[in-house]
């Protein structure tokens, strides 16, 4: 099944917003920068994408710029000889005109990327320096690192000319030829990831053209060696890519293949158990066990495959890593956002209930040092733990997780973010169990509710009128808040947990 995304706006061609501009100035008498202006607001009001446009009287010289000369020479130096010699320096030359500083520069070097085709001859000097391995080695690096470059640039056109330059077919070759070579394989693999970012074109050339099954051979033979330093880079550069694959992150696609290839990467390479062993071969470095658990994340698509992940042992895992780094930031939310995608599978909810995670929590949600994103994961897991669930839902309230809902809605009144999975958690903790709706309102949740709604219109406005619902108020449209009767709460979070956090609001 492909995910469909909502049409989106037109990208105005840079040719049509200079024409504009000259208009105003030859036939309106405007001056340049008035006529920018105008151009700007006409073309804002028809509802077009400027973000690539560079908004100057005159555009940009693309004919003239250094990055088109760079990649000529580039160019016909190729077509001249068929081995890497002085190819090193031509490559320089490029990478040094695709640099920039500020925003204004970043959009002109774009425009001139597209307009100078500049992606195309730093893959075919790939190809050329790929043929004279070892020799063409180091160049072959340096091509890799400047095709990243020019992918960085705010311009899809530069990305979409990866599969029309065949890059697909290249890398994947490369790869075979990288084997064993740990630096060639994690810039084979950081040059996939980049060409796949928003190119929903290049993710299918590359898994059609086997990226993805060779991607998850070569993360099962580097966690063989996970302890080296190398490995470790290899493993989260594999990860990295292997979850921009079955990423559906693409607005200009009308679908999406991630969800149908990630089934088939799952039957086929058995991707869960390599994810699996990746998992335990980084736990004991932060960078790859993050980059390994967005992977994760994205792989788990459905019932079957979050089911393979926990009988693979990785719920009781997660927990471990998420109390054994309670305060740090970066594994805290990884891991709550992983669970959270698997706690999709009603199987994943009761195996967390059973090892722990409802404790767990409650003390980051009631605590007060976490920070806000933090807590907003961990409230979003327990939403979804308790969604549809009425005996989960009990069990949390026995632990405590009213009163942290209390402490959430109360301590966290200026996160709009946070406010809105409080609401989703107070909402399916109460609407299949209306016992718990009194002993809520008697701490305050309307009260608290209400002033959430207020204070955050636009993001709360549903979720919370839908929690005061199903605290079975009749008035829960109401804007207006009642004032807010200061009620003593009586909750103090697991110690071992809340100490671990500093409070840094800043």
């Amino acid at each position: 099944m492909s995910q469909k995304w909502p049409p989106p706006k037109p990208k105005l061609a840079q040719e049509d917003f200079d024409e504009a501009v000259k208009t105003n100035i030859d036939d309106f008498d405007m001056a340049p920068e008035e006529a920018v202006q105008n151009a700007i607001e006409e073309f804002t009001v028809q509802g077009y994408d400027l973000s690539a446009v560079v908004k100057a009287a005159g555009g940009v010289d693309t004919d003239n710029h250094p990055l088109t000369a760079a990649s000529a020479a580039l160019a016909a130096a190729l077509e001249s000889s068929d081995n890497s010699s002085g190819v090193a320096t031509l490559l320089e030359a490029v990478e040094q005109a695709l640099s920039a500083e500020d925003a204004a520069e970043i959009t002109a070097l774009s425009q001139v990327a597209i307009k100078s085709k500049c992606l195309a001859p730093v893959l075919d000097a790939a190809r050329v320096c790929a043929d004279d391995l070892p020799n063409g080695r180091t160049a072959l690096l340096l091509s890799l690192a400047v095709a990243r470059q020019a992918m960085g640039l705010p311009a899809p056109e530069v990305r979409d000319s990866f599969a029309e330059s065949n890059g697909s077919e290249l890398l994947v070759r490369l790869m075979d030829k990288a084997q064993g070579d740990a630096p060639l394989s994690t810039a084979l693999a950081l040059t996939a990831e980049a060409a796949m970012t928003l190119a929903e074109k290049n993710k299918q050339s590359l898994f059609v053209s086997g990226f993805g099954a060779k991607a998850l051979s070569q993360l099962s033979q580097s966690c063989a060696h996970a302890e080296a330093a190398e490995k470790l880079a290899l493993t989260r550069s594999l990860c990295a890519s292997l979850a921009s694959l079955v990423n559906s992150d693409d607005p200009r696609a009308e679908a999406s293949h991630a969800f149908k290839n990630t089934l088939q990467l799952a039957k086929d390479c058995d991707a869960a158990n390599v994810l699996l062993q990746a998992l335990r071969a980084t736990a004991e470095d932060a960078d790859s066990y993050c980059a390994t658990l967005a992977a994760v994340a994205r792989f788990a698509a459905n019932d079957e495959i979050c089911r393979q992940f926990a009988d693979g042992g990785c719920v009781e895992d997660m927990l471990a890593a998420l109390k054994r780094h309670a305060g740090d930031r970066a594994i805290s939310r990884g891991v709550l956002l992983t669970l959270r995608q698997l706690a999709n599978s009603d199987a994943v909810k009761t195996l967390l209930a059973e090892h722990g995670a409802l404790q767990l929590l409650v003390a980051l949600c009631g605590g007060e040092g976490a920070p806000d994103d933090v807590v907003e994961h961990a409230l979003g897991l327990l939403a979804s733990m308790m969604l549809r669930q009425p005996d989960i839902a009990s069990q949390a309230a026995s632990v405590g997780a009213d009163d942290a809902l209390i402490c959430a809605l109360s301590q966290r009144a200026s996160s709009g973010a946070v406010l809105r999975q409080a609401c989703a958690a107070l909402r399916n903790m109460v609407v299949r169990n209306p016992e718990l709706r009194a002993p809520l309102l008697a701490k305050g949740a309307e009260e608290r509710l209400r002033a959430a709604k207020s204070a955050h219109a636009k993001v709360l406005s549903d979720v919370a009128s839908a929690a005061l619902r199903d605290l079975g108020l009749d008035n829960y449209s109401d804007a207006a808040p009642p004032p807010v009767t200061k009620k003593p709460i009586n909750f103090r979070p697991d110690q071992e947990m809340s100490e671990k956090w500093v409070i840094d609001r800043s």
